[in-house]
């Protein structure tokens, strides 16, 4: 495993192995959800985080790429370039007509 990733209960996990298996699994059980869809053989994550209402889940990578998914079938939803900064803030706000689906803000210091 190259990457691992728990949501805030603690009942749903995500994990990669950098070559093939990129898995969203129930931590009760063991029962694969989904996986990420994708024909990019190797993939980092630097970074990922399961929204509040864990429907969704948005990774960070080492080029700067942010990227959206969704957890019950491992679709891409979105993807997203960080420039880099010395200081970085990036607030991403997704919203379904008046409904906000996810709503992320990222603060960072330092030189990127």
């Amino acid at each position: 495993m190259s990457h691992v990733s728990l949501n805030s209960d603690g009942t749903l996990a995500f994990t990669i192995d950098t070559v093939k298996e990129r898995t969203f699994w129930t931590t009760a059980s063991g029962e694969r959800l989904s996986s990420l869809h994708s024909n990019i053989r190797f993939v980092q994550f630097n970074t990922s985080v399961f929204s509040d209402d864990n429907q969704w889940f948005i990774t960070g990578s080492p080029k700067q790429k942010l990227k959206l998914w969704q957890v019950s079938d491992g679709m891409l939803i979105g993807e997203w370039h960080a420039p880099s900064l010395a200081i970085a803030i990036v607030v991403i706000a997704i919203t379904l007509g008046s409904v906000d689906l996810l709503r992320l803000n990222f603060i960072q210091l330092g030189v990127f």
